[in-house]
């Protein structure tokens, strides 16, 4: 950015502009993001997963240098069942209570000190 006296909004406009490709510098943040990409599934446990980088449609974006839709739709899959099944053992630890409202909140029968009282 320094080099080049541009921002970040425009190093990102290059990473995700397919006809940007013999730029050295941009294809090396490009793979950066791989590694930290692949980085984050090994964290995770789920070496297994192809993330397929490359230059695809992302809903609402356009182009985008990134990992494939389907990889995409595992990583949201495996990610839905994680917090499942810690949200249950969070439960199973009696970390998530029902909590009451307070007496203020609670409805009140007409007749017994509602705003309605005596209004017919």
């Amino acid at each position: 950015m320094f080099e080049r006296d541009i921002g970040l909004t425009t190093v990102y406009n290059e990473i995700h502009d397919p006809s940007v490709r013999t730029d050295q510098g941009i294809r090396e943040l490009r793979n950066l993001h791989v590694d930290l990409d692949v980085a984050v599934l090994d964290a995770y446990g789920w070496s297994d997963l192809e993330l397929g980088h490359g230059f695809h449609g992302v809903r609402g974006q356009g182009v985008r240098f990134t990992f494939s839709p389907e990889a995409a739709d595992e990583v949201l899959d495996r990610l839905l069942e994680l917090n499942k099944t810690r949200y249950e053992a969070e439960v199973a630890a009696g970390m998530h209570q029902l909590k009451r409202k307070p007496k203020a909140a609670r409805a009140r029968p007409v007749g017994q000190g509602s705003l309605l009282e005596g209004t017919q």
